[in-house]
Protein backbone atom coordinates (compact mmCIF):
# COMPACT_ATOMS: atom_id res chain seq x y z
CA UNK A 1 0.00 0.00 0.00
CA UNK A 2 3.18 2.62 0.81
CA UNK A 3 4.20 1.37 -2.86
CA UNK A 4 0.73 2.62 -4.62
CA UNK A 5 0.40 5.65 -2.51
CA UNK A 6 4.13 6.63 -3.71
CA UNK A 7 2.91 6.62 -7.13
CA UNK A 8 2.19 9.43 -9.11
CA UNK A 9 -1.29 11.20 -8.05
CA UNK A 10 -3.64 12.09 -10.87
CA UNK A 11 -4.58 15.37 -9.86
CA UNK A 12 -6.68 16.08 -12.19
CA UNK A 13 -9.03 13.17 -10.14
CA UNK A 14 -8.79 14.99 -6.95
CA UNK A 15 -11.76 17.01 -5.65
CA UNK A 16 -10.59 18.59 -2.34
CA UNK A 17 -14.19 18.68 -1.18
CA UNK A 18 -15.05 15.34 -1.93
CA UNK A 19 -11.57 14.38 0.01
CA UNK A 20 -12.57 16.37 2.82
CA UNK A 21 -16.25 15.71 3.05
CA UNK A 22 -14.83 11.67 2.93
CA UNK A 23 -12.82 12.09 6.12
CA UNK A 24 -15.80 14.07 7.82
CA UNK A 25 -18.29 11.63 7.23
CA UNK A 26 -16.08 8.36 8.51
CA UNK A 27 -15.46 10.48 11.79
CA UNK A 28 -16.48 8.14 14.74
CA UNK A 29 -16.14 9.60 18.63
CA UNK A 30 -18.26 6.74 20.22
CA UNK A 31 -16.37 3.51 18.65
CA UNK A 32 -13.14 2.55 18.38
CA UNK A 33 -10.94 2.96 15.29
CA UNK A 34 -11.83 0.98 12.39
CA UNK A 35 -9.39 -0.89 10.50
CA UNK A 36 -8.42 1.88 7.82
CA UNK A 37 -7.55 3.96 10.81
CA UNK A 38 -5.11 1.44 12.41
CA UNK A 39 -3.25 0.78 8.72
CA UNK A 40 -3.11 4.64 7.81
CA UNK A 41 -1.21 5.03 11.76
CA UNK A 42 1.12 2.84 10.66
CA UNK A 43 4.83 4.86 10.66
CA UNK A 44 5.28 3.12 7.16
CA UNK A 45 2.64 4.86 5.08
CA UNK A 46 3.57 8.37 6.91
CA UNK A 47 6.30 9.79 3.92
CA UNK A 48 3.37 8.26 1.24
CA UNK A 49 0.64 9.98 2.91
CA UNK A 50 2.67 12.97 3.94
CA UNK A 51 3.48 13.57 0.14
CA UNK A 52 -0.46 12.76 -1.15
CA UNK A 53 -1.72 15.58 1.46
CA UNK A 54 1.06 17.97 -0.09
CA UNK A 55 -0.14 17.30 -3.35
CA UNK A 56 -3.87 17.51 -2.32
CA UNK A 57 -3.18 21.23 -0.50
CA UNK A 58 -1.58 22.28 -3.77
CA UNK A 59 -5.15 21.75 -5.40
CA UNK A 60 -7.38 24.48 -6.57
CA UNK A 61 -10.54 24.85 -3.96
CA UNK A 62 -8.22 24.18 -0.26
CA UNK A 63 -7.35 28.02 -0.11
CA UNK A 64 -10.09 28.48 2.50
CA UNK A 65 -9.44 25.47 4.47
CA UNK A 66 -6.58 27.69 6.63
CA UNK A 67 -8.91 31.18 6.31
CA UNK A 68 -10.65 32.73 8.99
CA UNK A 69 -14.58 33.36 8.95
CA UNK A 70 -15.63 34.64 5.59
CA UNK A 71 -18.04 37.23 6.97
CA UNK A 72 -19.35 38.29 3.87
CA UNK A 73 -20.35 34.64 2.88
CA UNK A 74 -21.97 32.68 5.31
CA UNK A 75 -25.09 30.26 4.74
CA UNK A 76 -27.51 28.77 7.09
CA UNK A 77 -28.41 25.09 6.05
CA UNK A 78 -31.38 23.46 6.68
CA UNK A 79 -31.90 19.78 6.22
CA UNK A 80 -35.12 18.14 5.63
CA UNK A 81 -36.60 21.48 6.12
CA UNK A 82 -36.70 21.19 9.66
CA UNK A 83 -36.73 24.63 10.99
CA UNK A 84 -39.71 25.69 9.96
CA UNK A 85 -39.56 29.76 11.74
CA UNK A 86 -36.26 31.58 11.90
CA UNK A 87 -33.78 30.52 14.66
CA UNK A 88 -34.88 32.39 18.17
CA UNK A 89 -32.25 34.42 19.64
CA UNK A 90 -29.72 32.29 21.29
CA UNK A 91 -28.35 33.57 24.10
CA UNK A 92 -30.85 32.97 26.75
CA UNK A 93 -30.87 29.38 25.64
CA UNK A 94 -27.01 29.09 25.98
CA UNK A 95 -27.16 29.97 29.49
CA UNK A 96 -28.75 26.66 30.13
CA UNK A 97 -25.67 25.02 28.65
CA UNK A 98 -23.28 24.91 31.82
CA UNK A 99 -26.38 23.38 34.38
CA UNK A 100 -27.40 20.67 31.73
CA UNK A 101 -24.09 20.05 31.15
CA UNK A 102 -23.01 19.87 34.82
CA UNK A 103 -26.11 17.93 36.13
CA UNK A 104 -25.31 15.18 33.19
CA UNK A 105 -21.83 15.17 34.79
CA UNK A 106 -23.46 14.49 38.21
CA UNK A 107 -25.81 11.82 36.63
CA UNK A 108 -22.80 10.11 35.08
CA UNK A 109 -20.44 9.64 38.43
CA UNK A 110 -23.32 8.81 40.26
CA UNK A 111 -24.45 6.14 38.03
CA UNK A 112 -22.35 4.80 35.20
CA UNK A 113 -19.60 2.20 35.88
CA UNK A 114 -16.02 3.81 36.65
CA UNK A 115 -14.62 0.92 34.28
CA UNK A 116 -13.81 2.52 30.84
CA UNK A 117 -14.17 -0.67 29.34
CA UNK A 118 -17.50 -0.79 29.98
CA UNK A 119 -19.86 -0.99 27.13
CA UNK A 120 -21.23 2.38 27.56
CA UNK A 121 -22.08 5.44 25.59
CA UNK A 122 -23.40 8.84 26.14
CA UNK A 123 -22.72 12.24 25.08
CA UNK A 124 -19.53 12.11 22.94
CA UNK A 125 -19.89 15.73 21.01
CA UNK A 126 -18.06 18.89 22.67
CA UNK A 127 -20.58 21.74 20.63
CA UNK A 128 -22.16 24.42 22.32
CA UNK A 129 -25.38 22.24 21.62
CA UNK A 130 -28.62 23.28 23.33
CA UNK A 131 -31.94 22.36 21.89
CA UNK A 132 -34.07 25.15 20.34
CA UNK A 133 -30.27 27.19 20.16
CA UNK A 134 -28.12 25.90 18.08
CA UNK A 135 -27.66 28.09 15.05
CA UNK A 136 -24.44 27.33 12.83
CA UNK A 137 -23.18 29.18 9.29
CA UNK A 138 -20.31 27.89 6.69
CA UNK A 139 -19.19 29.83 3.67
CA UNK A 140 -19.90 28.80 -0.09
CA UNK A 141 -17.98 26.80 -2.07
CA UNK A 142 -19.12 27.66 -5.67
CA UNK A 143 -21.46 25.77 -7.59
CA UNK A 144 -21.74 22.99 -4.94
CA UNK A 145 -23.31 25.35 -2.49
CA UNK A 146 -22.64 25.87 1.28
CA UNK A 147 -19.54 23.90 3.03
CA UNK A 148 -22.36 23.09 5.48
CA UNK A 149 -23.99 20.83 2.98
CA UNK A 150 -21.38 18.36 2.52
CA UNK A 151 -18.78 18.68 5.72
CA UNK A 152 -21.57 16.64 8.07
CA UNK A 153 -20.30 14.30 11.51
CA UNK A 154 -22.91 11.43 12.13
CA UNK A 155 -24.46 12.72 9.15
CA UNK A 156 -28.52 11.05 8.62
CA UNK A 157 -27.72 10.68 5.19
CA UNK A 158 -30.17 14.06 4.26
CA UNK A 159 -31.67 13.82 0.76
CA UNK A 160 -33.33 17.60 1.21
CA UNK A 161 -31.94 20.61 2.19
CA UNK A 162 -33.12 24.36 2.55
CA UNK A 163 -30.16 27.21 2.26
CA UNK A 164 -30.41 30.81 3.44
CA UNK A 165 -27.93 33.66 3.14
CA UNK A 166 -26.70 35.01 6.52
CA UNK A 167 -25.29 38.74 6.90
CA UNK A 168 -22.68 39.05 10.05
CA UNK A 169 -22.28 42.36 11.43
CA UNK A 170 -18.59 43.43 11.00
CA UNK A 171 -18.83 44.00 14.84
CA UNK A 172 -19.20 40.35 15.84
CA UNK A 173 -16.61 39.06 17.90
CA UNK A 174 -15.65 35.83 16.95
CA UNK A 175 -13.24 33.16 18.48
CA UNK A 176 -10.93 31.79 15.89
CA UNK A 177 -9.93 27.88 15.87
CA UNK A 178 -6.99 28.16 13.57
CA UNK A 179 -5.14 25.07 15.17
CA UNK A 180 -5.37 22.75 17.92
CA UNK A 181 -3.40 25.55 20.12
CA UNK A 182 -6.63 27.45 20.01
CA UNK A 183 -9.23 25.08 20.94
CA UNK A 184 -6.36 24.23 24.01
CA UNK A 185 -6.56 27.58 24.79
CA UNK A 186 -10.57 28.30 24.90
CA UNK A 187 -10.76 25.07 27.40
CA UNK A 188 -7.89 27.03 29.17
CA UNK A 189 -9.62 30.15 29.74
CA UNK A 190 -13.28 28.40 30.39
CA UNK A 191 -13.00 25.30 31.52
CA UNK A 192 -15.59 22.56 31.75
CA UNK A 193 -14.58 19.14 33.43
CA UNK A 194 -16.89 16.78 31.65
CA UNK A 195 -14.70 13.16 32.62
CA UNK A 196 -17.36 11.13 33.61
CA UNK A 197 -19.89 11.97 31.08
CA UNK A 198 -17.42 11.52 28.43
CA UNK A 199 -14.77 9.36 29.06
CA UNK A 200 -16.31 5.82 27.70
CA UNK A 201 -16.80 7.10 24.25
CA UNK A 202 -13.53 9.26 23.93
CA UNK A 203 -11.50 6.01 25.70
CA UNK A 204 -13.30 3.97 22.83
CA UNK A 205 -12.09 6.38 20.92
CA UNK A 206 -8.99 7.77 21.76
CA UNK A 207 -7.39 5.10 23.90
CA UNK A 208 -6.71 7.81 26.21
CA UNK A 209 -6.88 7.56 29.99
CA UNK A 210 -7.41 10.86 32.10
CA UNK A 211 -9.57 13.80 32.68
CA UNK A 212 -11.25 15.13 29.95
CA UNK A 213 -12.49 19.00 29.35
CA UNK A 214 -14.13 20.90 26.81
CA UNK A 215 -14.95 24.80 26.80
CA UNK A 216 -17.59 26.40 28.70
CA UNK A 217 -19.64 27.13 26.02
CA UNK A 218 -22.15 29.52 28.74
CA UNK A 219 -18.86 31.21 29.55
CA UNK A 220 -17.75 31.23 26.20
CA UNK A 221 -20.61 33.46 25.09
CA UNK A 222 -20.69 35.89 27.19
CA UNK A 223 -17.30 37.34 25.68
CA UNK A 224 -17.72 36.11 22.24
CA UNK A 225 -20.58 36.15 19.99
CA UNK A 226 -19.51 33.05 17.78
CA UNK A 227 -16.72 30.57 17.52
CA UNK A 228 -15.20 29.53 14.30
CA UNK A 229 -13.46 26.28 13.33
CA UNK A 230 -11.37 26.16 10.07
CA UNK A 231 -11.23 23.46 7.75
CA UNK A 232 -7.39 23.43 8.93
CA UNK A 233 -7.47 23.10 12.23
CA UNK A 234 -10.24 20.23 12.01
CA UNK A 235 -8.21 18.09 10.26
CA UNK A 236 -5.69 18.55 12.44
CA UNK A 237 -6.94 18.00 15.88
CA UNK A 238 -10.81 16.75 15.61
CA UNK A 239 -10.83 12.99 17.21
CA UNK A 240 -7.98 13.57 18.62
CA UNK A 241 -7.00 14.55 22.48
CA UNK A 242 -5.72 18.63 22.79
CA UNK A 243 -3.65 18.63 25.59
CA UNK A 244 -4.42 21.41 27.94
CA UNK A 245 -3.08 21.29 31.17
CA UNK A 246 -1.39 18.56 33.45
CA UNK A 247 -3.40 15.51 32.98
CA UNK A 248 -6.15 17.41 31.50
CA UNK A 249 -7.46 16.84 27.73
CA UNK A 250 -10.13 17.98 25.31
CA UNK A 251 -11.45 16.44 22.11
CA UNK A 252 -13.27 18.11 19.04
CA UNK A 253 -15.89 15.97 18.64
CA UNK A 254 -19.53 16.82 16.50
CA UNK A 255 -18.02 19.60 14.44
CA UNK A 256 -17.41 20.35 10.77
CA UNK A 257 -14.92 22.05 8.90
CA UNK A 258 -15.30 25.98 8.66
CA UNK A 259 -17.84 25.66 10.73
CA UNK A 260 -19.23 28.58 13.40
CA UNK A 261 -21.39 28.31 16.00
CA UNK A 262 -23.33 30.90 17.42
CA UNK A 263 -24.03 32.61 20.93
CA UNK A 264 -25.91 35.65 19.67
CA UNK A 265 -28.64 36.15 16.97
CA UNK A 266 -28.03 39.99 17.29
CA UNK A 267 -25.02 39.98 14.94
CA UNK A 268 -26.50 38.06 11.93
CA UNK A 269 -29.08 38.70 10.15
CA UNK A 270 -30.85 36.04 8.27
CA UNK A 271 -31.72 36.84 4.49
CA UNK A 272 -33.93 35.98 1.91
CA UNK A 273 -33.39 34.30 -1.13
CA UNK A 274 -33.27 30.48 0.29
CA UNK A 275 -32.45 27.67 -2.16
CA UNK A 276 -33.36 23.94 -1.96
CA UNK A 277 -31.50 21.82 -2.45
CA UNK A 278 -31.55 17.60 -3.49
CA UNK A 279 -29.93 14.63 -3.85
CA UNK A 280 -30.45 10.74 -4.38
CA UNK A 281 -28.59 8.32 -3.36
CA UNK A 282 -25.22 9.74 -2.26
CA UNK A 283 -25.30 11.69 -5.44
CA UNK A 284 -23.61 15.42 -5.63
CA UNK A 285 -25.78 18.03 -4.33
CA UNK A 286 -27.73 20.00 -6.73
CA UNK A 287 -30.50 23.29 -6.69
CA UNK A 288 -33.52 22.64 -8.11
Amino acid sequence: MAALLDAPILTELINPLDVLEEAVSSARYWQEPDGEDFLCALPILRPALQRAAEVLLGQPGTEWWDAPIDRSDQWDVDFEFGRQNAPRVVRPDIRTFRAKAVAEEHRARRDRPSDLTASFSGSWWSTPLVPLASFTTTRSVGATGPVGLHLIEDSMGWEEAQTRPVGIDPRARVYEISTADDWAELCRRFPLDLTSSRRHDWYRATGRIGEWVIPDWTSVGEHFDGVHLSAAAYLQAAGLPVPVDGDTASLIAGWGPDETWWFRLEVVDIGDGSVAWHRRGGAEWRPR
